[in-house]
């Protein structure tokens, strides 16, 4: 199933923020967490309504990339995605061991992840091939290091940011398809956001962890657009003065 697929040819989009919108707060930190589709799609990140893209190509983007053609269905698309249903769960796996036993030899990491992997996540184990979810995020992380995706050292710690992130997009689309209200929409738009937070420590942090959790669901190590859109998102996100990630602490105030 699809979600945050690119609607235009990749260009150098801005961050666009809407004078109207929501500027600071857990509503605006929850849009921020949604802020890479917005780019995407060239919208402001920091408004709810009326609509994302159009009300009939908004009930479109719901119906095609996730079957919701009601507020039933759309609520339970997005409890599916706070559920962080949606990601690569081998690599989640994969990443969780790591954080919990601090492994530093990717041939006893990979050993333990293969040996829980076929009971954990039961669908991986169905596959014809080896996954091989370690050496996918090594190298993965090393690119991301050498493009400043990631700094020197620094390891991605989850993928769940992918999921909460598009949950916040999926909130946007439901208010444009009439699915739901404004009003009824900003709570899920924070809860978004409180659960990016609860996971990770820094916006560079949670962009990692969408990042990585997006090129290992679309780009298939090829390095090409599903890559270099995140990349380019990445750095403007945390540069432009206009940026939700340069005008919201992560760390509440």
């Amino acid at each position: 199933m699809v979600f945050g697929r690119r609607k235009k040819q990749p260009g150098p989009e801005a961050v666009i923020t809407d004078d109207d919108g929501y500027h600071q707060g857990p509503i605006a930190f929850g849009l921020g967490c949604g802020v890479h589709l917005s780019i995407v799609n060239r919208v402001a990140w920091n408004k709810i309504g009326p609509y994302f893209e159009g009300p009939r190509r908004d009930r479109t983007s719901l119906d095609l990339m996730w079957g919701v053609r009601d507020t039933h269905g759309w609520e339970r698309a997005t409890a599916s995605l706070f559920r962080a249903n949606h990601i690569p769960k081998d690599a989640e796996l994969a990443l969780d061991l790591r954080n919990r036993h601090r492994y530093a030899d990717p041939a006893r990491w990979r050993l333990e992840t293969e040996r829980l992997l076929p009971t954990a996540v039961p669908e991986v184990s169905d596959r014809q091939e080896s996954p091989d979810p370690i050496g996918r995020i090594l190298r993965y992380e090393e690119r991301f290091r050498a493009d400043g995706l990631l700094a020197p050292g620094e390891v991605v710690t989850s993928v769940a940011a992918f999921d909460f992130a598009r949950a916040v997009t999926m909130a946007r689309w439901a208010v444009g398809a009439g699915y739901c209200t404004t009003a009824e929409a900003v709570p899920k738009v924070a809860e978004a956001g409180r659960l990016c937070r609860a996971v990770y420590g820094t916006w560079e942090a949670f962009s990692a962890g969408y990042a990585l959790g997006r090129v290992l669901w679309f780009d298939g190590d090829k390095y090409g657009s599903w890559y270099q859109e995140v990349l380019t998102a990445h750095h403007r996100l945390t540069s432009d003065p206009r940026s939700p990630w340069v005008t919201l602490p992560w760390t509440p105030t």
